[in-house]
């Protein structure tokens, strides 16, 4: 949608209200420079609205120079507004309108489906006219001559007329709109291309067009069919030369009412026969022929005119395709008409007419029957049969005996499974070859004339029904899970009117390139950026403001969210929201080539989202780019970072505020950087310091440093296991010594080299911290934009990893587990997982092939999720195990340590306030372990980097986790897998993952609900039903489900074992909450419950994060689904209890 006068005189109000609180010169500076941008890019603009806006800016109290400046802006933009090459162009030529259905309102609905398709051309030629349109393109010609068949056939229950009527009817269509009498409304423009909501028109052009009632934008289902398959408006059209080159009979028209014969049936047949002999010379001289509408000679038409006065027309009918008859046209369209008698001839009695009518019917069906005889005889093949030649008829010699010659047409018996009508009450039997075996038919198969239906799998008897099977191996390759769900999709909804990959190719660019997408400039915005080889590459980004703006106009559930979200949660100028940027690399994982498609990605989302920040859809993305290509740059990931971030905030625009306006409302969000979130590698690419590989390992720890010589040679993180060892460099300091590299980089190339050595950095002009406008901006911040990843830090190959191998190698070379560790496999066998994680089993990681690929890397090599999930049941099996004994405590300790660091940084997301003081003692007490248990020779980069993470979480009040964004990595890498093309790869991959993420945001409701709520509800089952009525708690209406998403965004099911809020701690003995199993979930009269079988409280064992429990058959409950907090890892002992490990964010608050 672009920038409209009305749109300038708001933001010039904000403007004067700004300059009014902060009269600073820079803030003038940027306000014009976002209001000469904005007018800039405004769209056509009227005289009147010119004026308002010089008289604005006259009464605005704004400074002069400002003042002086918008107004020489102003005059440009009124010298040039009549240069618009914008689609509201005036238009002096045939105009198009590719959505004409939609703007027709429910009086010109009505009126079309009450009258024939004759008279409607009037109405569509007063709506036409109304809108503005005062010739019409082919396109618009074809879709309006469409829109009144489907009215003739779709509404009142017609045949489709044949292909020549609709061509006459289009014609006549022109002719109406050429002589209609309505005038075009002062205020309705004539465009030369029409949006396709005619909501998107000027409200003056919508209040002129439409006095009585705006669009009803109603949908005509099959419209597009009847268009491209029925509607030719080309004399030259294939079908409508295919009909004229068949065999003609002259028809005249038929009375839709003949009034009965005065003189009886005797008479009647006397004079038919007297009509046969007559006309005998006529079929044996003239070639019969199928003619629909029959046109005067010029002779004919001078001097032979119909002598009837006007009203005493009696209303034909003209005869259709199929043999049906459809409404005449009305007195200015063309149709059959019989001659009047010449002089000195008898005129011809109504009884001869019908005579002469009756014959022409009957030799119509026998040439029909002889067609459909012919048709069946080229296409079956069965046993030869003779036929007579035409020619040796014609000649008088009799036909040869034996075999036909070639020429000859055999006629053979159809078959009578294919002539079979279809039932049309119960829709039984429709579908052809054109609607795939649809059972309710299209106008195809639904015509009367259709002589059955194609022989389909589909529709063939039970017995040989269609299976799936056949589907998948006749089309390209996808997912079993996939095409159930298309299939299921297709049942529910029907098959869409346009389903062709150029069509999805269509309406993806509709989705994406409409004018709500494009309110601050286009969606899809391109930078150039400087090679290593001197030469230019174009770098491809989403446009943020637009994607946002776009979406939130919409109007769907992420723009009703947000409006509530930034109401509970405001921005302003001086208290902006804070954005995080995420950079990370991902692998498509293509057979072919997958280190090709090794690519980039960026995202973007606001750390008001909070506990939001851990489902994937609340991250958006803003660049995908092949690794290969970014290697090619100057600066690598620095200098695309760079411009993604100047593009964005380069205007201000989010600092002083995006508009987002919607039906349902707007806001202004202003927002700022404020944190950069990545792991060590992408942190290296974006701040090009150099890390591990340099001698200044922490690019953030002033007094770290190390030179990597056979000499020194030690382990430099002993030395710096706490947070007061550490120097911690500040913004100004980072940035100075950038400038002094630059300063260098002019100097000799070794002092240069050795300076960035002692640095720990990699100079370049393109590089992140070398842009001019980011440091005007105050966004050049290395150190308080800095913020490590936890996950990678600890369990994505990391010390987690690393503790829990040398941790469990220590147990081996002490003879306490085997060298396979079989007692850890069987040991995790009696654990069961969460529902949710159901396809995961813990032993599995264990096998002897798995413990000897981990000896072999010397680590365990599992993902970070699996880690994840491993950590709980692994650290209480070192406490029960080994350190309740006195076995190896040391080394126990270590990893139990660490396991407590990634509990209580996996919990802060759901802590109320998080302790960053708690959270560093963790820290160090780990790393001090580690050193106590003689692993301080392993230590690495990623075991220094969680002394910062206190720092990070005084920062921001919490730490965003990676792992919603590893599931957000599936979505490009799904697209890039299936992208062969490297030319168009970028555009391609991004275009598919934005117009996923837009649909999920437009549609999905569930996406933003926060609280508790049931997954697919259904009807109450029997065994349910009973087990409320045996308790009481039935109520009529109940619904119920087996699944249900927890407030924390966790899965739940039936079955699963979990923790909840407990009235009382009496029955717990002092125990925080309670535990149960859940049965089944409910829901009446808006209040959603559980049903919960609850365990009775044992004992809670002491050093670890286990609870015994003991389930007992009789203590149902029912318990509000709110108060259900998270699912737990469990195990059943023999005795009948359950031992139940605490999840996190419980574990760290308990």
């Amino acid at each position: 949608m672009s920038w409209t006068a009305k749109d300038f005189v708001v933001e010039l109000e904000a403007c004067e209200k700004l300059l009014q609180a902060r009269p600073t010169q820079q803030m003038q500076d940027t306000l014009f420079a976002q209001m000469q941008s904005k007018l800039n890019n405004i769209g056509q603009v009227g005289p009147s609205e010119m004026v308002a806006c010089y008289e604005a800016l006259e009464e605005a109290g704004v400074p002069n120079a400002m003042k002086q400046k918008l107004q020489e802006t102003l005059d440009v933009l009124a010298a040039g507004a009549h240069q618009s090459n914008g689609a509201t162009n005036l238009a002096a030529v045939a105009q198009t309108c590719t959505s004409f259905e939609l703007y027709l309102t429910e009086t010109d609905a009505a009126a079309l489906g009450s009258c024939g398709m004759w008279e409607g051309c009037r109405h569509i030629a007063f709506r036409l006219k109304m809108i503005g349109i005062k010739g019409m393109k082919e396109s618009l010609k074809k879709r309006c001559t469409a829109i009144l068949v489907w009215y003739h056939v779709h509404h009142r229950g017609n045949p489709v007329p044949a292909v020549r009527v609709a061509y006459d009817l289009s014609l006549h269509l022109m002719t109406e709109l050429k002589q209609s009498n309505t005038a075009i409304p002062a205020g309705a423009s004539s465009l030369a291309r029409y949006p396709v909501d005619p909501m998107r028109l000027p409200a003056s052009h919508l209040q002129a067009a439409y006095p009585d009632g705006l669009p009803a934008k109603k949908d005509l289902n099959g419209l597009a069919t009847l268009m491209q398959h029925h509607i030719f408006v080309r004399s030259n059209g294939k079908l409508l030369q295919d009909h004229e080159s068949q065999p003609k009979v002259v028809q005249p028209a038929v009375a839709v009412q003949p009034p009965p014969v005065p003189d009886g049936e005797a008479k009647f047949v006397q004079g038919l026969m007297k009509f046969l002999t007559a006309a005998n010379n006529i079929v044996n001289h003239t070639e019969p022929t199928v003619q629909f509408l029959t046109k005067p000679t010029a002779a004919s038409s001078s001097k032979q005119e119909p002598v009837q006065a006007a009203g005493e027309q009696s209303k034909g009918c003209l005869p259709l395709k199929n043999g049906e008859q459809s409404e005449s046209p009305p007195s200015g369209a063309k149709a059959p008409q019989s001659s009047p008698a010449l002089p000195g001839q008898k005129q011809k009695t109504l009884e001869e007419f019908e005579a002469e009518n009756l014959a022409l019917l009957q030799a119509r069906e026998d040439g029909k029957k002889a067609a459909s005889t012919n048709k069946v005889g080229k296409d079956k093949k069965g046993p030869k049969a003779k036929t007579e030649d035409p020619k040796a008829l014609k000649s008088g010699k009799p036909q040869a005996k034996g075999k036909p010659s070639s020429k000859q047409k055999v006629f053979k018996r159809p078959a009578a499974k294919a002539l079979a009508r279809p039932d049309r009450g119960a829709f039984e039997g429709m579908g052809c070859l054109r609607c795939r075996g649809c059972r309710f038919g299209c106008p195809t198969c639904l015509e009367e004339s259709f002589g059955g239906c194609a022989k389909l799998l589909c529709m063939e008897e039970p017995t040989k029904k269609r299976k799936i099977l056949d589907v998948r191996q006749s089309v390209p390759f996808c997912s079993q899970t996939a095409l159930a769900a298309i299939c299921k999709n297709i049942a529910e909804h029907g098959l869409p009117d346009k389903h062709s990959r150029r069509d999805i190719w269509q309406e993806t660019e509709e989705l994406l390139h409409n004018s709500s997408m494009q309110k601050y400039g286009s969606l899809f915005l391109t930078a150039e950026a400087e090679t290593v080889k001197g030469g230019q590459q174009k770098l491809l980004f989403v446009n943020f403001l637009s994607l946002l703006a776009g979406v939130f106009h919409a109007a769907g559930p992420f723009g009703m969210w947000l409006l509530d979200f930034h109401e509970r949660h405001p921005s302003s100028y001086e208290s902006p929201w804070d954005a995080v940027i995420y950079a990370d690399e991902i692998h498509p994982g293509n057979q072919l080539s997958s280190s090709s498609r090794k690519s980039w990605c960026v995202y973007i989302s606001f750390l008001q989202y909070k506990s939001l920040l851990s489902r994937e859809d609340f991250w958006y993305c803003l660049c995908i780019k092949r690794s290969a290509e970014v290697g090619e740059l100057k600066a690598g990931m620095s200098q695309v970072m760079r411009l993604i971030l100047e593009s964005l905030f380069g205007t201000r625009v989010p600092e002083t505020g995006v508009l987002l306006s919607s039906p349902a409302g707007q806001l202004r969000l202003h927002f700022r950087l404020h944190m950069l979130l990545q792991d060590g590698a992408a942190h290296k690419a974006v701040f090009s310091n150099r890390q591990d590989t340099g001698c200044k390992p922490c690019p953030l720890c002033s007094n770290i440093f190390q030179l990597k010589d056979s000499e020194n040679n030690n382990n430099v993180w002993t030395q710096f296991l706490k947070r007061s060892d550490c120097i911690v460099a500040s913004d100004n300091e980072l940035m100075a010594s950038w400038e002094r590299l630059r300063e260098a980089s002019s100097g000799p190339s070794a002092v240069f080299e050795q300076r960035q050595k002692a640095a720990g950095m990699t100079w370049s002009a393109h590089a992140l911290l070398s842009s001019k406008t980011l440091q005007e901006l105050n966004i050049c911040r290395p150190s308080t934009l800095y913020c490590h990843d936890y996950m990678h830090c600890l369990v994505s190959h990391g010390v987690l990893n690393e503790m829990a191998f040398l941790v469990l190698e220590d147990l081996t070379e002490n003879g306490l587990l085997s060298k396979d560790w079989a007692m850890l496999r069987q040991w995790l066998e009696f654990w069961n997982l969460p529902h949710a994680h159901a396809s995961f089993k813990l032993d599995v990681l264990f096998t002897s092939k798995a413990v000897a690929s981990y000896r072999k890397a010397g680590s365990i090599k599992l993902g970070a999720s699996e880690m994840l999930t491993l950590c709980k049941p692994l650290q209480f099996f070192l406490q029960s195990n080994f350190l309740s004994n006195g076995l190896q405590e040391a080394t126990c300790r270590a990893f139990i340590a660490w396991a407590d660091v990634l509990d209580y940084a996996h919990s802060i997301q759901g802590l109320q306030n998080p302790s960053p003081p708690r959270f560093l003692h963790l820290v160090e007490q780990a790393l001090q372990a580690t050193a106590l248990a003689g692993f301080s020779e392993m230590m690495r980069p990623k075991h220094h980097w969680p002394l910062h993470l206190p720092d990070c979480l005084q920062r921001w009040q919490q730490l965003p986790s990676c792992w919603p964004l590893e599931r957000k990595h599936k979505i490009p890498r799904k697209y890039g897998t299936l992208q062969f093309g490297l030319e168009a790869y970028n555009k391609a991959v991004m275009t598919g993952v934005t117009q996923e993420h837009v649909g999920k945001l437009l549609k999905d409701e569930e996406l933003f609900m926060s609280s508790s709520h049931l997954v697919s509800k259904t009807a109450v089952g029997k065994p349910l039903e009973s087990l409320l009525k045996a308790n009481n708690w039935f109520l009529p209406g109940m619904e119920a489900s087996a699944t249900c998403r927890l407030e924390s965004g966790m899965l739940c099911k039936s079955g699963d074992i979990l923790f909840y809020r407990n009235a009382s701690t009496s029955s717990t003995a002092g125990f925080p909450w309670a535990c149960g199993s859940l049965k089944h979930c409910i829901s009446v009269a808006g209040m959603e419950l559980a049903v919960v079988l609850n365990f009775l409280f044992e004992r809670e064992r002491p050093g670890t994060h286990a609870t015994v429990w003991r389930s007992l058959p009789d203590r149902l409950q029912l318990v509000r689904l709110e108060d259900l907090l998270q699912p737990a890892t469990y195990s059943f002992g023999n005795d009948g209890s359950v031992t139940c490990l605490l999840p996190a964010p419980l574990s760290a608050a308990r």
